[in-house]
């Protein structure tokens, strides 16, 4: 009894874990994962309701639903159920792709979502044509071929099989490795070109306009080419010039590197000057702006300098044979003056009193006056003491107190006068060849 008791609660068990397993099936079908997306493309591709969704190659939802839209787009409703992957972003992009060409229910949609920095999708949330990629059937592609380039495909393919045998195939691998990176870099940058489509189409729209521009101006476009081949002929002509610059070329290069390394020598020697030119400024400015009032003064000068170059050139060209002569004069006086200057040292304290010898008159002073008995020429006698005027002076007599004093040879300058309390006359010095004792009082 015990046995039979066991065995019926196992069995409700076991029923009632399938039905909470078909309540949770039916639950998780219904729920549908709780994220959708709806995706339009212009043409489904083949997919089909349950087909998958992917990222990178990992399964994170299925395709829910596919209806067509009012303006005859395919709308694909995406089912995502996996945490890592929602909530998408703007920048998500979703294609059609496929695992083979052997089936027709082998389409899935890859999406290559956007990122994280962009704008989070709401649930329920669109990807419009920009943001979609659809897929080309082969059939497809095949039928829009028209005969003429099938039959040039099929002769294509069959000459590609020379390619199959132990040389062609040594050589086709050799260039795939080669060709591997080109086309992956390819495949990246017409990835980069399509992910900113706006931005391509504006480029394509820009070259499109250039090139127009450019088709309008053929005619200049041949004259401009016409003309770049006459230069490079030009300069194909001139070829041993061009040799020879290039030859010069380091030793130039060597020169100018040092002239560069100079430079900041330079600099470093001319800032001083700078600075004081700075200061220099309002002078030079000043002078600046009285150069065109003198200019204009001067422009009369010039014109007359202008008619007196005929006969200066004239002169100068007769004092070429004078230049012989007066060189040697010049020369000797030079010499003469340098030997007397000794002699005119000691005879320039007597040159007042030559002066006052020979302009005071004979034996006295001579003065002029005018009065009402007409112009009148007056000399006085002087004597005494102070009187040593006239060539008396230059004779060396002296009338002090009408007393003759002779034998004066080495008199002093400024004897002829009286001597003064401070005795600042005669003048006596070491260079004066005088007696200065003689002659005083």
């Amino acid at each position: 009894m015990t046995d039979v008791r066991r065995t019926a609660v196992l069995r409700v068990v076991a029923i009632a874990a399938i039905v909470i397993a078909l309540a949770v099936a039916l639950g998780s079908v219904a729920g549908g994962g709780g994220y959708k997306v709806t995706a339009t493309f212009r043409d489904a591709g083949q997919l089909v309701t349950g087909g998958l969704v992917q990222v990178g190659g990992r399964p994170v939802g299925t395709i829910e639903d596919i209806r067509l839209s009012p303006d005859g787009l395919a709308e694909v409703v995406l089912d995502i159920d996996d945490d890592d992957v929602v909530p998408l972003r703007r920048g998500t992009r979703a294609t059609i792709r496929t695992v083979g060409l052997s089936g027709l229910a082998n389409r899935f949609v890859d999406l290559d979502p956007g990122p994280q920095a962009a704008q989070e999708i709401e649930d329920g949330g669109e990807l419009g044509l920009t943001e979609t990629r659809g897929i080309v059937d082969l059939d497809a592609l095949l039928s829009s071929l028209d005969p003429r380039t099938r039959t040039r495909l099929q002769s294509l393919i069959r000459n590609g099989g020379t390619l199959a045998d132990d040389d062609g195939g040594k050589r086709v691998n050799r260039a795939l490795r080669y060709l591997n990176p080109a086309l992956a870099q390819t495949r990246a940058l017409a990835e980069e070109l399509t992910r900113d489509r706006d931005a391509f189409e504006m480029l394509v729209a820009g070259s499109a306009r250039t090139v127009g521009a450019l088709a309008d101006r053929d005619a200049d476009l041949e004259r401009g080419l016409a003309s770049t081949a006459t230069t490079l002929r030009t300069v194909a002509a001139e070829q041993r010039a061009l040799a020879a610059v290039l030859a010069g070329a380091p030793g130039a290069s060597r020169q100018i590197r040092g002239s560069l390394a100079r430079v900041g020598t330079t600099f470093d020697a001319i800032r001083p000057a700078l600075r004081d030119l700075r200061r220099a400024s309002p002078s030079v400015a000043a002078l600046l702006r009285r150069t065109p009032p003198a200019s204009r003064a001067l422009r009369p000068v010039v014109t007359d300098l202008r008619g007196l170059l005929p006969g200066l050139d004239t002169t100068l060209g007769r004092l070429a044979p004078l230049a012989r002569v007066a060189v040697p004069a010049v020369t000797s006086a030079t010499s003469a003056v340098g030997e007397a200057t000794p002699v005119f040292a000691g005879l320039r304290p007597y040159s007042l009193d030559l002066v006052g010898g020979l302009f005071n008159g004979l034996g006295g002073t001579a003065g002029n006056v005018y009065d009402a008995n007409g112009h009148l020429g007056r000399i006085a006698v002087e004597a005494g003491s102070g009187s040593q005027n006239g060539l008396a002076s230059l004779l060396g007599t002296s009338f002090g107190s009408l007393q003759a004093e002779t034998n004066l040879l080495a008199r002093c300058p400024g004897m002829a006068a009286q001597p003064a309390g401070d005795g600042s006359n005669p003048w006596v010095t070491d260079e004066a060849p005088c007696d200065g004792q003689r002659g005083r009082r």
